[in-house]
């Protein structure tokens, strides 16, 4: 089903934490492989096996990246001292935690709540350094960003159009189109985001965006399809749009925006990377899904979303922001209402569950997953190796997972 919506332009053209003590690396649960089990690849090769397990943590031998520079002094999160004794039920069978990485092609899992580390293991040659392509995930980040840049004022109103701020698309199918409905990915925009065919435009965009140059020529010459908002139709050029607000508004790059506003706020432990479509100050990031980070640091992020956007006290995002980003208010983004048999609902760049905690993920090509439940101030960050760039039923023994672990936290850790 999410073959209909999920990103695969990068496939196709080549996809409040208390002060306390910090996790030792060295207690951190890592599989041990060697270069010569997971090569690099080369740019037609690096989302195929044999190639694809280290090239998703290891963009930047290919391609132009931005640093957004860690914090100074980082935050630090508390490893439980009790294991993670959870079974979840899937396909007519009980697993454990223990089967779930194999089963699901997993790189890293990390389990996050109220500030503490619930579980942390890396798989294939990663570890707690490891910085993983996000995908689709970036999407997730970008729309964040454009909360913040609306709360300092840089944009009036999301019913505003687009090219209020971008008048550069006059004339595209972008023209009139509120930023509101580019966030829903309900734009009407005449795009075709088609996994196995070539010739559909992510293909040529995700070659574009991925150190190809002219990204943003190229997002704003498609032209119109339907009426915007009134179809949700995943389209992964609707991001590339927003990065292109987002940095004429703030007269920043989304790098050093998401540096000032969000990294070093909620005190990363890591630099994080955005692909850039070309080298030099010239490029544009990936914001489509080009965004490379640590496992502890995505879940740090999804902390910051959990806890309402407040961080050790201080608030960082905007009053009423994730609600409003995680909660679909037009009928066609309702939870079962984007594709016939698909559960969940979309808003700003977020995925939502049909549940009764309000609880959203991030998702990304090749089984990137960021899920976050507010109501138990819970994350769970996954990161995969996918051989196909969308697998329905890995995602859905992730979700069963999720479901499971939600239930160990209302049982043993006092929140309901």
């Amino acid at each position: 089903m999410r073959l209909l919506f999920l990103s695969l332009g990068i496939a196709a053209a080549l996809a409040c934490v208390p002060a306390a003590e910090e996790a030792p690396a060295d207690e951190t649960p890592v599989a041990a492989a060697t270069d010569d089990e997971y090569p690099l690849g080369s740019l037609e090769t690096w989302l195929q096996r044999p190639y694809l397990t280290r090239q998703l943590r290891s963009v930047e031998t290919l391609f132009p990246t931005r640093a957004v520079a860690a914090a100074e002094v980082p935050s630090t999160l508390v490893r439980s001292d009790a294991p993670l004794e959870v079974a979840y039920r899937f396909d007519g069978a009980e697993h454990g935690l223990a089967d779930f990485p194999e089963r699901t092609d997993t790189t890293g899992l990390l389990i996050l709540q109220g500030g503490e580390i619930l579980h942390e293991e890396y798989f294939k040659g990663s570890d707690e350094t490891t910085r993983f392509l996000s995908m689709s995930v970036a999407k997730s980040f970008t729309s964040t960003l454009l909360g913040i840049a609306r709360g300092d004022g840089l944009i009036e109103s999301f019913d505003d159009p687009a090219d209020k701020y971008l008048p550069q698309l006059a004339g595209s199918g972008y023209e009139g189109v509120s930023i509101k409905d580019i966030l829903q990915m309900s734009s009407g925009v005449d795009f075709s985001e088609v996994y196995a065919d070539e010739e559909s435009d992510i293909a040529a965009l995700g070659a574009a965006c991925f150190g190809g140059g002219g990204v943003r020529d190229l997002a704003m010459s498609y032209g119109r399809k339907r009426e915007p908002g009134t179809v949700f139709e995943y389209s992964s050029v609707d991001t590339l749009i927003l990065g292109m607000l987002l940095q004429e508004v703030t007269g920043q790059s989304v790098a050093s925006y998401m540096e000032e506003k969000v990294w070093q706020p909620i005190g990363a432990e890591s630099d994080a990377a955005w692909v850039l479509d070309q080298e030099g100050d010239e490029g544009f990031e990936c914001t489509l899904g080009g965004l490379n980070v640590t496992l502890r640091d995505y879940a740090r992020f999804g902390l910051l979303m959990a806890q309402d956007g407040v961080w050790n006290g201080e608030r960082i995002l905007p009053e009423g922001w994730v609600a409003e980003a995680t909660i679909p208010d037009a009928p066609h983004v309702q939870p079962g209402k984007l594709s016939e048999g698909y559960k969940m609902g979309y808003q700003y760049q977020w995925w939502t569950f049909p549940d009764d905690d309000k609880s959203f993920t991030g998702e990304g090509i090749h089984g990137q997953l960021l899920m976050v439940n507010p109501v138990l101030d819970l994350v769970m960050v996954k990161t995969s190796d996918w051989e196909l760039a969308w697998d329905d039923n890995k995602e859905a023994e992730s979700w069963a997972l999720w479901d499971a672990v939600q239930e160990w936290v209302r049982a043993n850790r006092g929140v309901s």
